[in-house]
């Protein structure tokens, strides 16, 4: 058709700039690390009487940490922080997904 060129432009533009979006909702979505599974495990192993005094203690530290773990600003922080990347690895996969959402859905 007559905009064909601008439509593929225009999303391949759109897909890379949501790409740092896609990358903490993606970190957010994963799984816990192994390292976290084994203080779960720990918890699991202690007494149902401890277990119960840490979860009215502890519930509104694991609130704020459930909250900070599902926001995407402090997420994209996160990321950006590891390693000598910086913002660039929030841009981690952009070729990719630039081809896939820009040229190969238009």
């Amino acid at each position: 058709g007559k905009y064909e060129f601008e439509t593929i432009a225009i999303a391949c533009l759109c897909a890379f700039l949501t790409t740092p979006f896609d990358v903490a909702r993606t970190r957010i979505l994963l799984p816990t690390l192994p390292s976290e599974e084994e203080e779960e495990e720990s918890i699991i192993l202690q007494s149902k009487e401890e277990r119960t005094r840490r979860r009215l203690v502890a519930s509104s530290k694991y609130r704020e940490e459930r909250r900070q773990k599902l926001s995407v600003p402090i997420t994209m922080k996160r990321i950006a922080a590891e390693g000598n990347g910086g913002v660039q690895n929030l841009y981690a996969g952009w070729l990719e997904r630039t081809i896939f959402l820009g040229v190969g859905r238009t």
